[in-house]
């Protein structure tokens, strides 16, 4: 299994998970409440194939589990998340899949949080603009080692602080959430990386019968920004999104065949997701990329069928541009418990 780094993450968040339980669990008995479990599990199996044009059929196998665990006294719960996975085929993958795994203590005006959490700042809904998220070695996002507090001034504004680890170093995050009737808005301070710092701000919220989002981010050390706005709305069973920025691409089932960083550029986005009965879904997503050196292009259609506690999908991915054409397809079976 790979990324070793994570484990010290791990044992001290369970570290802290489980002093903290220590020290609450007396006060919840005292308390006369119960403690409570809720879990959830998913197995997924998948198999992607790959072809560029002119060239060679390339398989790869994908087995991915998700644990979902919250046990939970009267003013404290702990947190577990973790999605291991393994790609076998010409490389072979594998990840621990550290997601969450934290300790939190509830309040009426605030929640402290300590651990390692998911802490997404994206408003954007295909696109990327900047995350401090990183994703592992098969795409999925990982949270993030450090200490939380969202304080509620009142039902509609939220401010978080946070201090997080990021290669030895402790960085401070700041952020500030305002609802207001028909839209939302929030801005981020944050430092990262190495002498690295960024500025952000988001919103969304309704224009006339469309969702109307957008985001941009200052960020220094190299200079830079990115950004992405949407419009979002309804057909007949389904939504509409059209989406177009400075951002990376969301992590999908290419990002289990090309591991790293998504690449910030220029793009245009849309999707369309209908559901054509109680079982079945169908979507189709669409991408423009505007490169320095060559405009290039990816199609996505995927379909669903969900029966019970199973969901079956195929999928069939097209990239285009100036080098091959590559197709890839995909079959999985996701199995809830």
């Amino acid at each position: 299994m790979s990324s070793p780094s994570r484990l010290p993450a791990l044992v001290l968040a369970l570290a802290l998970a489980i002093a903290g339980l220590a020290i609450a669990g007396p006060a919840a008995r005292e308390a006369r409440a119960a403690p409570g479990i809720a879990t959830r599990t998913e197995i997924e199996l998948a198999v992607i194939a790959a072809a560029p044009t002119g060239g060679s059929l390339t398989t790869f196998w994908v087995a991915l589990i998700h644990l979902d665990v919250r046990l939970s006294y009267a003013t404290s719960a702990l947190v577990l998340r973790l999605d291991p996975g393994i790609l076998a085929g010409p490389v072979g993958l594998g990840t621990w899949g550290l997601t969450e795994a934290y300790l939190e203590w509830r309040r009426p005006t605030f929640d402290l949080r300590a651990g390692v959490e998911r802490i997404p700042l994206e408003t954007a809904r295909l696109t990327v603009p900047f995350s401090i998220e990183a994703a592992d070695t098969l795409g999925t996002r990982q949270g993030r080692l450090g200490a939380r507090l969202n304080w509620y001034a009142d039902q509609a504004t939220r401010l978080r602080l946070a201090m997080l680890e990021d290669e030895g170093r402790v960085q401070p995050l700041v952020s500030l959430r305002r609802a207001f009737t028909s839209f939302e808005v929030e801005a981020h301070a944050l430092a990262f990386g190495e002498g690295r710092t960024a500025l952000g701000a988001g919103a969304s919220g309704l224009v006339g019968n469309l969702v109307a989002y957008g985001e941009v981010w200052t960020l220094s050390a190299p200079s830079e920004t990115r950004y992405a706005a949407g419009l979002s709305g309804s057909i007949a069973g389904g939504l509409w999104t059209i989406e177009a920025g400075r951002a990376a691409s969301l992590a999908g089932a290419l990002a289990r065949l090309q591991p790293g960083v998504a690449p910030v550029r220029l793009q245009v986005a849309g999707q369309v997701m209908r559901r054509l009965s109680d079982e079945i879904t169908i979507s189709g997503t669409g991408r423009v990329f505007f490169d320095a050196d060559a405009r290039r292009g990816q199609a996505v259609l995927e379909i669903t069928r969900a029966v019970g506690n199973a969901a079956y999908s195929v999928a069939l991915v097209t990239m285009l541009g100036p080098e091959p054409a590559q197709i890839v397809a995909t079959a999985s079976v996701r199995l809830s418990f």
